[in-house]
């Protein structure tokens, strides 16, 4: 999701045969975003991976070979040696590691796999790709000084930079990405709003002014629609009803865009005294630490 938003469709998926990969949530995320499709292809996983590889959208290692991608497991490995091995927090044991909430069994650990993660995520985008290499762009048939090798990249950063600029870049749909890739919650539209709790997160979506009248005869019945929400800004989301998509909505605390009638504007009050009664109280909790 991340290299979709941020670069853009690839025109190919090169992608190891492990669970973590080829498994039925990513195979019909990338199904559905490559066939423009709402509806998932109903059947099997294979048939999706078929179609892809049909498409030429996918392409996946062969099992027990790693030598076929030879060039990202070198990669990894310098990766480990250059970063990970240094870590008080890395540990070789691949079973342990796959387990998010476990802390590693490295001498004294001090961070558990998501901690571990996000630092390799740091390094890979900062570190790792503006560090100087110069010898890795040069031509190996000419001189480091040689005219050939003058203007060559110094940085991945910046060879990555210079062939992007031919790449043609493919962004899908964003509601598309979306309804593909979010949760999608069954909720009941009411004064005017849908109101719910995510990750601890107290949510009030409103419709934009062009969507309040395509919701006004959902507000007197209990039907409940689904919420679709913005993967990239959670205070962003999507109403729909089965297939068809109503409108669009966000949180009325941070979207200042949104038409407030004299109606929404008494409701919003209500939700502000609200607001306030529960801030009183959960210092009183705080205070008796009891919950």
């Amino acid at each position: 999701m991340l290299i979709i938003t941020e670069w853009g469709l690839p025109k190919k998926w090169y992608m190891d045969n492990g669970r973590e990969f080829i498994n039925d949530e990513v195979i019909q995320f990338l199904y559905g975003v490559y066939s423009n499709e709402m509806e998932f292809l109903p059947g099997a996983t294979n048939q999706k991976i078929v179609m892809l590889k049909d498409d030429r959208s996918l392409e996946t290692s062969r099992s027990y070979q790693p030598y076929g991608k030879g060039r990202m497991e070198r990669q990894f490995l310098h990766w480990r040696m250059e970063h990970c091995s240094y870590s008080d927090s890395y540990s070789p044991n691949q079973v342990e590691s796959r387990k998010p909430t476990l802390a590693l069994s490295a001498v004294q650990p001090t961070k558990d796999f998501n901690g571990l993660a996000k630092d390799l995520h740091e390094y890979v985008y900062g570190e790792f790709i503006n560090k100087p290499r110069p010898s890795m762009f040069q031509h190996p048939g000419y001189t480091a000084t040689h005219e050939e090798n003058k203007n060559r990249p110094q940085t991945i950063k910046e060879a990555f930079e210079i062939s992007y600029q031919t790449y043609e870049r493919v962004t899908p749909d964003k509601f598309l990405l979306a309804y593909h890739y979010s949760n999608k919650l069954q909720k009941t539209y009411k004064k005017g709003a849908i109101e719910f709790t995510y990750n601890s997160i107290v949510l009030q979506y409103m419709p934009t002014v062009e969507g309040y009248e395509a919701m006004s005869p959902y507000a007197y019945r209990d039907k409940a629609i689904t919420v679709l929400m913005d993967p990239e800004n959670i205070f962003h989301c999507w109403f729909f009803d089965g297939k068809k998509l109503l409108c669009e909505a966000r949180d009325i605390r941070y979207e200042k865009n949104i038409g407030i009638g004299k109606d929404r504007a008494s409701h919003i009050k209500k939700l502000q005294s609200a607001a306030i009664l529960w801030r009183k109280n959960a210092k009183k909790y705080l205070k008796k630490k009891t919950w």
